[in-house]
Parts: C-alpha cells; structure tokens; sequence
C-alpha cells in the first residue's frame, strides 16, 4: 500500500556565479508502508521576481507609513503618533481591568458606564465626562467598521489609557488625513463627531491601523488643566 503526502516548501539556492535564486516546490511525497519515500512528483518554480516585487511593496508600504508617522507627529505637536501594534502593547501601562468587548451600537450605553467605574478613581468628573465622550467616538467607529471592538483601562503613572481595539481592514492610507484632521469626516453614516474630536480631548492618541485591525490608544494625564475642552462641541454621554 502507498500513501501520497502533499508538500509545499520555498528556498533559496546560490546558483553558479553567486546567483541566489528563490524556488518555490509543491506535489506529492509517495510513501511505502513503513513510511519510506518512494517516489517524488511535484513542480519547482521560481519566484525570485515575485518575492523581489513582494520586497519592494512592502518597503514603499513601509515608508509611505513612516512619511505619514513623522507628518502626524509634527502637525498635532506629537499629540498623534502612528505606531506598530507591538508598539502600541509596549506603551501600554498596568492593566485596570479585564477587556470588554462590545459587539454592537446598542451596548455603548454599557461601554460608557463600564468606563465611568473604571475611570472615576484616576480622574475629575470634567476630565472623565470628556474621555467617555473621545472613548465612544473610538468604539462608534471599532463597531461600525468590524463586528465588534475590545475595550481595556490602563494606567501609566499619572497617564490613563484607553484602549480601543478591532479586527476591522484598518483606515486607508489615503484617507487617513481626513478621517483623523477634519472634525466630522467618515466614509460610512456614523453617528461619531469624528477623530479630531478626539485629538482636541486627549493629551495623546497613539494609533495603529492596517488590514489586521485598528488599536487605538488613548491618554490624558490625570489632575491636569482642562481649559482647552471648553471648546468642544457638548454631547449626552
């Protein structure tokens, strides 16, 4: 009796010349009984272009991410930073309770009043009101663009965060000056005022966004002035 096991396997070899050269394999392994190979049909191709454009798309990727992190930086004074999502974790302080999740537009009610209790021992009932306003436009847009988004408080020093995470297909680069900068931009009917209001309560909005989801994380420094919030267009929350 023979037994087929398909295989897949990618390599590289240096071909006379110092030539490296990458190939990708796929068919069949025939075994015998006791699992001895027998016989091998397959395909090798070369994919050296490919993974050389696949390099080059992801370096323009990465600069044109960068060019947008070092504009955004200067333009809101550092107050926006793009980051990766592993620098999003690593600025992230003391866990103060366990994620929630909110799956739809009828429990942000319950996403506000999970945040008041959270929040009410690190902050003045004006600065609180304020980040449960910047919060629910950040869980609007995590509901809104994916099926649900994860709620979590932090505390770093005399920092609070919040952490609005989705598995949504992130914000589009080419967009991501209007959907961050212009106070009520949205490419969907939202009931959010937008991520300029957001950036006008938060001290700091660090953001990472991209086709495996959008973390945003949210700072003020607790105990501070709040002069600046006069200036924001009132909301139930």
């Amino acid at each position: 009796i023979k037994h087929k096991k398909p295989y897949e396997v990618e390599y590289r070899a240096v071909l006379p010349g110092a030539r490296e050269r990458i190939f990708h394999g796929r068919g069949e392994v025939v075994t015998d009984e006791s699992g001895k190979a027998t016989t091998l049909h397959g395909t090798i191709q070369d994919i050296t272009k490919t993974r050389k454009v696949e390099e080059e798309i992801r370096q323009k990727d990465h600069d044109i991410r960068k060019a947008y992190a070092d504009v955004f930086s200067a333009v809101t004074n550092e107050k926006l930073l793009i980051l990766t999502p592993d620098e999003i974790a690593a600025a992230q302080g003391k866990p103060q309770c366990k994620p929630l999740i909110v799956a739809s537009a009828e429990q942000l009610a319950h996403s506000r009043e999970f945040l008041r209790e959270k929040l009410r021992q690190f902050m003045t009932e004006e600065e609180l009101c304020y980040m449960i306003l910047a919060s629910g436009e950040a869980i609007t847009n995590g509901v809104k663009h994916s099926s649900s988004c994860e709620v979590q408080v932090f505390n770093l020093e005399e920092t609070v965060q919040i952490k609005i995470s989705d598995n949504g297909p992130g914000i589009d680069f080419s967009i991501l000056p209007k959907a961050t900068l212009i106070s009520g931009f949205s490419t969907k009917k939202s009931l959010g005022m937008g991520f300029a209001v957001i950036l006008d309560i938060c001290d700091r909005v660090l953001l990472s966004t991209g086709p495996e989801g959008t973390h945003l994380l949210l700072e003020i420094d607790a105990g501070k002035e709040t002069d600046n919030l006069n200036d924001i267009p009132s909301r139930q929350i």
